[in-house]
């Protein structure tokens, strides 16, 4: 009798842990998926604007746009440090704090805002500036402060796992992208114009997330505890020192560039370099998604985090590696149609680019799992070690190359930084499955050869040909079985758990 009594148990504890895991992945996939439309709705319009500005402003004229938003963009994470990352986290482990947490990193937020204003001018003055190039600088450096208190809003809706308030927000920042930059482009109003309509979708947005923040969620309680600030600081430097050099290493190719070569090559760098980021946009739903889950793991359960961070590994390379092919294979057909006749050589350096679409995917996650289990030192090691390496890599790539060579560093240091971030993790994931990697791997290949023996047959046929052959190859492999199937159900039961009631009952 009591050997049944265990076996029931026993039983009831898999049931238990099967609907529990159910439960944790249907609502990851319904974040990811109100994340991944928040960022496909970024990459449509940017799709959209992005052939418009090109062609409106020339290579000179989005040369200047990028300059100066890289600029700006290299301080920009003195506004933050790290905090929404650590808020983000603290929430996910105590929610019924999340008032009071909000509250005091806004309060710190201020005083940070501050700083960077301050040290972008200093460094703003040795460059001698023209006044026009002022004016673009300051309402870039306010776009810049409104977007880091509103992503702040965004971080604690996301500590909730209630992310599709994202999608609201985002929707209506990006629609004020759209009417101001067709009104700006319609009157010929000039590059200052565009700045403009910049910094107004971001006060758009912060006012929209302070909203929905205020009233479905979290009322921030501000005050002044040092003791909360010390340890929110010490916490949040080595992220925050990993997002500025995160932030650096996206730009710094092009301030490299920018210093050596015309506005007009380095906008043949650029233009990919925008579409190569907002993929790897796209591709950060799923870490962002799971982040907080992550966190929770990393407290209670080492299984736990492996299962969620394997899960997030096969959903990404899935993705990814079939985008990284379509790079490859068609750049040089879409690349002269989206960004203009004059960006025709720009394909080179795009699919130069596309295998880092995979690389930067899995270091995404792999950063989420570092800073979720409290390594974020050895995050800041990874990233700074991949900077370093683009850094010395453009010194030496660009004077050879031109505008592909900060693509061939890109490239090499995110191998690098993927090699650092996988030896770092093996003790918190033990050893990864191989199939993992080759079942999309050898899919994706499979989807290749098909699109290069149909190269006869018009594009538009080409395209869902592979497509198809990619969704065979994978299920002959293995690669879709009872649990991906059993996800998708999941995902699609109204029943499931539902987060913003959990963050509901946890505020309450």
């Amino acid at each position: 009798m009591p050997e049944l009594k265990r076996q029931h148990g026993a039983k009831r504890g898999l049931q238990t842990q099967g609907t529990c895991r159910s439960t944790v992945l249907g609502r990851t996939a319904r974040n990811s998926l109100a994340l991944f439309i928040s960022q496909a709705v970024t990459a449509l319009v940017t799709a959209l604007m992005l052939p418009l500005l090109t062609r409106y402003l020339g290579r000179a004229g989005y040369g200047l746009y990028t300059s100066i938003y890289a600029f700006v963009g290299t301080f920009g994470i003195l506004g933050d440090i790290g905090l929404n990352v650590i808020l983000n986290r603290e929430i996910a482990r105590k929610r019924e704090q999340g008032p009071r947490l909000l509250g005091q990193t806004l309060v710190l937020k201020t005083l940070l805002l501050f700083l960077f204003l301050a040290v972008t001018t200093t460094a703003a003055i040795p460059r001698s500036f023209g006044p026009s190039k002022w004016l673009l600088l300051s309402i870039c450096a306010l776009e810049s402060g409104s977007r880091t208190y509103a992503n702040t809003m965004i971080a604690t809706l996301r500590a909730y796992e209630i992310m599709g308030y994202e999608t609201i927000i985002t929707l209506l920042d990006r629609a004020c992208w759209v009417v101001g930059i067709l009104l700006v482009v319609w009157l010929d109003l000039g590059l200052v114009f565009v700045f403009l309509v910049f910094l107004f979708a971001a006060i758009v947005r912060l006012i929209s997330a302070f909203a929905i923040c205020w009233t479905r969620v979290s009322r921030p309680r501000p005050g002044v505890d040092l003791r909360l600030w010390r340890f929110m600081l010490r916490e949040a430097w080595p992220i925050g020192s990993s997002l500025g050099a995160q932030r650096v290493y996206d730009r710094v190719g092009i301030v490299q560039l920018s210093a050596v070569s015309d506005p007009a090559t380095v906008g043949l760098f650029s233009g990919p370099s925008r579409v190569y980021q907002l993929t790897n946009a796209l591709a950060s739903s799923v870490p962002d998604a799971l982040f907080p889950s992550l966190a929770a793991a990393a407290r209670v359960s080492k299984d736990r985090l492996q299962w969620i961070t394997i899960s997030g590994l096969k959903a990404l390379l899935l993705t990814t590696l079939p985008l990284a092919g379509f790079y490859v294979m068609f750049a040089s057909y879409f690349t002269p149609w989206l960004l203009g006749g004059e960006f025709g050589e720009a394909a080179l350096a795009l699919q130069v680019l596309a295998p880092a679409v995979v690389l930067a995917a899995v270091n995404a996650l792999l950063r989420a799992l570092l800073r979720a289990s409290g390594r974020q030192r050895y995050d800041l090691l990874c990233t700074s070690g991949a900077l370093a390496t683009n850094f010395f890599l453009n010194l030496l790539l660009i004077p050879r190359l031109s505008y592909v060579g900060p693509a061939v560093a890109v490239l090499v240091s995110q191998g690098i930084q993927s090699g650092l971030a996988l030896a770092g993790t093996l003790p918190l994931l033990g050893r990864l499955p191989a199939r993992l990697l080759f079942i999309p791997l050898l899919a994706t290949l499979t989807m290749l050869g098909a699109w290069w023996l149909a190269g006869s047959l018009p594009l538009l046929l080409r395209l869902p040909m592979g497509l198809i052959v990619y969704g065979i190859a994978l299920f002959l492999l293995g690669g879709i079985d009872h649990s991906t199937v059993q996800l998708m159900k999941t995902i699609l039961d109204k029943h499931s758990a539902s987060g913003e009631t959990g963050a509901r009952e946890n505020v309450a």
